[in-house]
């Protein structure tokens, strides 16, 4: 999700568009608009609002608004948003989501299991953590291991 919209620099009105954010929402089949806590009017302002912790929410048809607990987008150099989807990709793979059958799950939530004392345990499925393993990996490790499927057969 990106904000889009006019707002003034001096007595002109400029597009500002700020740098994309990641954020989960189930909508469950109800109509939902997001947007921000704040109307921006300024450049500056927008600016300022954009380089501190913006407040993402949903806001459904019902009247509900629920906070979104948005994570910016990092992107480096010129073009650094060119190619959003592998961006989004490489942040999934390096935080353990995977898309299984149309949802996202949290690889590093469904295998590792924290009790009350802080100790960490694997749990899972062979696969499950097979598909963790494989998102964690670089791309050269992941060639190897594709080889090495291979010898296997």
């Amino acid at each position: 999700m990106r904000f889009d919209g006019e707002v003034k620099r001096g007595s002109k009105e400029v597009i500002f568009t700020s740098r994309p954010y990641l954020f989960e929402l189930e909508v469950d089949g109800r109509n939902a608009t997001i947007n921000i806590d704040s109307k921006l009017r300024v450049k500056s302002q927008a600016t300022s609002y954009f380089d501190g912790n913006p407040q993402w929410q949903a806001e459904f048809d019902n009247g509900d608004v629920m906070p979104l607990d948005a994570v910016e987008l990092k992107g480096d150099g010129f073009a650094a948003y060119a190619d959003m989807e592998a961006l989004v990709a490489e942040y999934n793979r390096a935080n353990g989501i995977i898309i299984d059958k149309g949802e996202s799950k949290n690889l590093n939530d469904v295998l590792v299991e924290v009790d009350d004392q802080g100790q960490a345990s694997i749990k899972g499925d062979a696969l499950s953590q097979l598909k963790l393993w494989y998102t964690k990996a670089s791309d050269q490790e992941r060639k190897s291991f594709r080889r090495w499927i291979i010898d296997q057969d």
